[in-house]
């Protein structure tokens, strides 16, 4: 802001200041402003990045573990239908030896 009214006093001291240059100033000023206001609510401090990256960071070992944990439930899921498929011919089996005995 000083610099702002230094270069004001300066042009109202020189005899060919007029209304109308004083005028082209102050909206030069209000856009600068403008424009600084809007880089500022762009630009995301270091510290938010890094706190980004860290949940980043860490959604990803989520990620990984979740992974891991759905190729675990895939092999139990095979286990389980090896071991249904096993029962299965067990009892296939056990049948005929059971109905054998009854008979005797």
């Amino acid at each position: 802001m000083e610099g702002k009214s230094k270069v004001i006093e300066k042009l109202i001291q020189s005899q060919n200041a007029t209304i109308e240059d004083l005028s082209k100033l102050a909206n030069s000023f209000e856009k600068l402003n403008t424009t600084i206001n809007s880089l500022k609510d762009s630009i995301i401090s270091e510290d938010i990045l890094s706190s980004i990256v860290e949940k980043l960071s860490k959604l990803e070992e989520i990620s990984m573990k979740i992974n891991e944990i759905e190729e675990r439930m895939r092999i139990l899921d095979t286990i389980r239908e090896s071991i249904d498929r096993v029962e299965d011919i067990s009892e296939k089996l056990t049948q005929p030896i059971e109905s054998a005995n009854s008979k005797e």
